[in-house]
């Protein structure tokens, strides 16, 4: 038997078998590589941990009834205020009593819980969804730093004109959530951050400013709020734009656009410290520190639509970059190679091709052109002019008469016409004519088509 019929041996065939891979580990190597984004998980689970254990913290300070800061626990303050028969705006129970900082405290009491809750919510699915972890986390980061420094801010005006301690564990979850926001940012929205980043902490910085200088004189202000309650809801005005602006200023660092908005934001800043403003004179207060703190954060925020206007231009002016950019790379860019002076001899890079269908046919006699008179009939030709006797006949043997074969692809010369069309089709067909061009005059052929070009 044959070497080419013997049958395969069973090492031979468990060899082929072993060497085909099977389709379930082929479809393994062909899959996408999964995602896991362990940082972005092990940040969520932090946050979901610290958003729990804020509830049984013991030392966690409230407002009682008496406008006193007391340490309890979160449930049990919780708990207690829901217990309460003191009700803000009707309806929200409240541990507080009926002034104006003490409802805005007992409200934000509850917008801390609420957020809270919600950050534990999207930190716990974020733990088990690792492609949209990134998305989950900086959500829940918004609503922990959002309702952690309403809190705290509220605590911080309600101490201020007091020598009443400060609430240090809602100032460390206000803290957390600005850092742990602020390093999200970069990871979010890349190189632009800086700006956004800076953007925000300023904001931060307003609202701070005119929380702590309506709380320092709030004694003062709740006195002409009892004789006019117009100034009780101009600083519910100021407290709503206040919120507003810092809820948005987490929100963007999220995002990369919204510079236009966020000029209007520093402008509602600067409007709320001038209400502020007119509070304190309307009211007869007049106290240098509430107009101290209203004058900084006008100031901030002035920085802020500065900073704003020259991103504005930066991105106006990259805009118009990229789309010239982009027109430009729209065109086809035709590619040419420079010439040179052709000196005789062969060219590189060029091969002669071999015609198919020979064109050329010898002649037992050759033709004698000297005396031709073809010229004489016809106009001016200023490369003909350049031409000697021989090289005069020459070019009328090849490409007037077509004495030497045809050449289909080269138009023919027009004695006093336009014939760049047929200079530049000289050149691209030169290699498979070159044979039949003598040096000397494919040398005045390149001479005069430079001058053409």
């Amino acid at each position: 038997m044959s070497k080419q019929n013997q049958l395969p041996t069973e090492v031979e065939t468990a060899e082929n078998f072993t060497a085909i891979p099977d389709v379930e580990s082929m479809e393994t190597l062909n899959a996408p590589v999964q995602k896991k984004n362990a940082g972005y998980r092990a940040f969520a689970a932090l946050l979901a941990v610290i958003s729990v254990v804020a509830f049984f913290i013991p030392m966690f300070g409230y407002l009682n009834a008496f406008f006193v800061v007391e340490e309890e626990m979160l449930f049990k303050v919780l708990a207690d205020a829901i217990s309460s028969d003191v009700k803000v705006f009707g309806f929200i129970p409240v541990l507080t009593n009926g002034l104006l900082l003490g409802k805005l405290t007992g409200v934000m009491l509850y917008v801390l819980v609420l957020g809270l809750a919600i950050s534990f919510i999207l930190s716990f699915i974020a733990l088990f969804s690792a492609k949209k972890s990134p998305r989950l986390l900086t959500a829940a980061a918004t609503f922990f730093g959002v309702s952690t420094m309403a809190y705290a801010a509220s605590i911080i005006a309600a101490t201020a004109s007091t020598d009443l301690k400060l609430d240090l564990v809602s100032l460390a979850l206000a803290a957390f959530g600005v850092v742990l926001c602020t390093l999200l940012s970069p990871i979010r929205i890349g190189k632009k951050a800086w700006a956004t980043v800076l953007q925000f902490l300023l904001t931060i910085g307003a609202c701070l400013a005119i929380v702590y200088g309506a709380g320092k004189t709030a004694p003062y202000l709740e006195v002409a709020y009892l004789t006019k309650s117009v100034y009780e809801t101009i600083v519910l005005a100021i407290v709503a734009v206040v919120f507003l602006c810092a809820v948005f200023a987490y929100i963007r660092l999220r995002t990369v656009k919204g510079l236009a908005f966020d000029v209007f934001r520093y402008v509602l800043l600067i409007l709320a410290a001038v209400a502020l403003t007119y509070v304190n004179v309307a009211s007869k207060v007049d106290s240098d520190t509430l107009q101290l703190y209203a004058l900084i954060a006008a100031i901030i925020s002035v920085v802020q639509i500065i900073i704003a206007i020259v991103q504005i231009r930066h991105k106006g002016k990259k805009e118009v970059k990229d789309a010239q950019e982009e027109l430009l790379n729209s065109f086809d860019v035709e590619e040419y190679a420079e010439a040179y002076p052709y000196e005789g001899g062969p060219v590189a890079g060029v091969e002669t091709a071999e015609e198919v269908n020979p064109t050329f046919q010898a002649q037992p006699t050759p033709v004698q052109t000297a005396g031709y008179d073809f010229y004489n009939c016809k106009s001016f030709d200023p490369f003909i002019a350049t031409l000697d006797m021989e090289e005069r006949n020459q070019f009328t043997e090849l490409f007037i008469l077509r004495y030497k074969g045809v050449m289909p692809e080269i138009p023919d010369y027009q004695v006093g016409g336009d014939n760049k069309e047929f200079f530049r089709k000289v050149f691209i067909y030169l290699g498979q004519y070159r044979d039949r061009i003598p040096n000397g005059l494919l040398a005045k052929i390149y001479q005069f088509s430079i001058r053409l070009s």
